[in-house]
């Protein structure tokens, strides 16, 4: 990242417009598609719309009505979301971000968190503390 993005703190109940920067990651898909079935309207883009090896996670992602896009710049005009949802991964110089710097941004922590409290479950903080790149998350028990 080369430098922080501000996040939001307001996250808007569904049918909000939410638009997943880097939606291709395992992390951000799943996510995706849990606020989908939450009611939201979601589309994102992913660097790697063209690759192959993501061929399939892209057409179950289009299947459930999520539209996805290039990372251009050419989505957030497109599709107008409320919001952005973020991982720690997506550059503060992104050109989606850029394209509509007025939309919240949110992180996708933030967003897991508030996806799980509307479903009612009990938030459970997990850290990896061994010598290697620590992982952070919640259990996916929503």
């Amino acid at each position: 990242m080369n430098s922080v993005i501000p996040h939001s703190t307001s996250f808007p109940p569904p049918p909000a417009r939410l638009f997943f920067v880097g939606i291709g990651g395992i992390g951000m898909s799943g996510l995706a598609q849990f606020l989908r079935w939450q009611g939201y309207e979601v589309a994102g883009s992913d660097r790697g719309l063209d690759e192959p090896a993501r061929a399939q996670l892209y057409a179950q992602l289009r299947a459930q009505g999520i539209q996805l896009y290039p990372q251009d710049g050419s989505g957030p005009r497109n599709f107008q979301p409320d919001g952005f949802v973020v991982s720690t991964a997506i550059e503060s110089d992104n050109a989606d971000l850029a394209a509509t710097p007025q939309v919240p941004v949110f992180h996708r922590a933030f967003t897991l968190a508030r996806a799980c409290e509307r479903q009612g479950a009990i938030l459970v903080g997990v850290a990896d503390l061994a010598e290697r790149p620590p992982s952070r998350g919640g259990l996916p028990a929503c």
